[in-house]
């Protein structure tokens, strides 16, 4: 999911590190880089959260002007896909903790936006 603000005038670096302790927080290893005008956040689960995916999340445009995306790598949308074809093979064991992962996301993707809505208002002032 996508979402952009403009005539905000955040400071973009700070709202990075406040998205990178976000997933501290949350049990995630994370790493933060710097890719030209944009920020790219990856937090990468333990086994323990019970997802399959690192999640990116980018920061892009300027202070007054930027789009915030997160976005679960890869591999589940190709195991959605593909689903039917695995569940045949090994009796629908992955399918469903596919399924799980997916929830699991979701649900950290709700409380994600929730956490950028709030920190945004803080960033503000």
């Amino acid at each position: 999911m996508r979402k952009s603000w403009k005539g905000t005038n955040i400071n973009l670096k700070l709202l990075s590190d406040c998205i990178f302790q976000f997933f501290t927080r949350e049990g995630f290893d994370v790493s933060l880089k710097r890719r030209g005008e944009a920020y790219v956040i990856t937090a990468f689960p333990k086994s323990s959260h019970g997802i399959f995916e690192k999640i990116f999340v980018y920061i892009k445009g300027k202070p007054d002007d930027f789009t915030v995306e997160f976005l679960p790598g890869p591999f589940l949308r190709h195991f959605t896909l593909f689903s039917p074809f695995y569940s045949l093979i090994l009796g629908g064991y992955l399918y469903l903790k596919g399924l799980r992962s997916l929830e699991k996301i979701d649900a950290l993707e709700t409380h994600f936006w929730r956490f950028i809505d709030e920190i945004l208002v803080l960033l503000r002032v």
